[in-house]
């Protein structure tokens, strides 16, 4: 449990958005839409959906005021039903489903108030039922605890694939060793983080990405949980860092790129970017250039407000291309201030 507190803890993260109806919608680097998400008054309200990269539906998650609320589906890529079950106010209540590529039932597990009340599994050649366990008659404590803590859905989850749920809402799908996560999987958090790759007695181990629910991604390197050796990272599709890293922060080689199109490129210490030298004679050189164009700008404003307007026909063509002069370059100069600020590395 101390393991699963730990992925938690690398899946969780809080953002906040604003009180207003809109759709935010994220993208893949190909430019392909990668989920729509409706928000009223700063929360959840409507149809989630996310895509493949193909632009296959993967998920549709019906929300109300930030929960599921209604028929969950998710999708195989090629568009085949992978699971389906009903919520009501963010908790499981009615029948799920899972379904084997070949579109045959996996499982069917009921559910009330977020509790399972029995699941039955069968077979993807021969869809009869295989295992039935729990019973709505059976009440004895120990079933109810067992079905109110971690629950296998489907499969082997001792050795072997198969899916659990977590009581606390996490689920894993992936292979099983001796009743830990290890080897290729997924693991999703309630918050809608989640994570592909290696895993290792519990924990992230190898190759990986986890994206975070605000859109946040790495994908890479992975030791104990924390990100270790080589990955990029990229926060909400508009910042990135891909290079080394050490004990989940950037540190050896690496190269980002800031919101303001800055790129940082060579050494990094405990997640800050060294600067040499000579780069700080640079931004000295930078930031005098810049004072002089402001400079500039403010004189040629000035002029610009002094200039009276003349009575004479003749002088006033003179005075609109004086006019025009001035204002194509204060806007030059600010272009030019604006190139430069982003030469500046910091």
């Amino acid at each position: 449990m101390k393991i699963l507190v730990s992925l938690l803890l690398a899946l969780t993260i809080a953002f906040s958005s604003n009180a207003q109806t809109e759709i935010k919608k994220k993208y893949y680097k190909s430019g392909k839409i990668k989920s729509e998400t409706p928000y009223v008054d700063g929360k959840m309200n409507g149809i989630k959906k996310t895509y493949f990269e193909n632009g296959i539906l993967e998920e549709e998650a019906p929300m109300m005021n930030g929960e599921v609320h209604g028929a969950y589906k998710w999708y195989f890529e090629n568009g085949t039903l992978r699971w389906t079950a009903d919520y009501v106010n963010g908790k499981r209540n009615g029948m799920q489903k899972i379904y084997y590529k070949s579109g045959n039932v996996e499982s069917e597990t009921v559910f009330k108030d977020g509790v399972i009340i029995s699941t039955k599994n069968f077979d993807d050649v021969n869809p009869v039922t295989k295992t039935e366990v729990a019973d709505v008659n059976v009440t004895t404590d120990t079933l109810v605890k067992n079905y109110t803590t971690d629950t296998c859905l489907s499969g082997n989850c001792k050795n072997g694939f198969g899916t659990m749920v977590y009581s606390s809402g996490e689920t894993y799908t992936g292979t099983w060793e001796n009743g830990l996560m290890s080897g290729k999987g997924k693991f999703t958090a309630p918050n809608g983080s989640f994570y592909e790759g290696d895993f290792k007695n519990n924990g992230f181990e190898g190759k990986g990405k986890l994206t975070w629910a605000n859109g946040d991604v790495y994908n890479g390197d992975w030791v104990n949980s924390v990100k270790q050796g080589k990955g990029e990272m990229t926060w909400q599709g508009q910042e990135y860092y891909i290079g080394d890293w050490v004990n989940g922060v950037r540190q050896g080689k690496g190269r980002s790129r800031d919101t303001r199109g800055r790129i940082k490129e060579g050494d990094w210490v405990n997640d800050k970017f060294v600067i040499s030298e000579e780069q700080r004679e640079a931004n000295s050189i930078i930031r005098r250039n810049i004072t002089v164009l402001e400079e500039m700008i403010d004189k040629a404003r000035l002029t610009y407000a002094n200039l009276k307007r003349p009575s004479d026909p003749f002088w006033f063509k003179r005075y609109e291309q004086d006019r025009k002069f001035l204002i194509d370059e204060i806007n030059r100069m600010i272009q030019e201030i604006t190139d430069l600020t982003k030469e500046i590395i910091e």
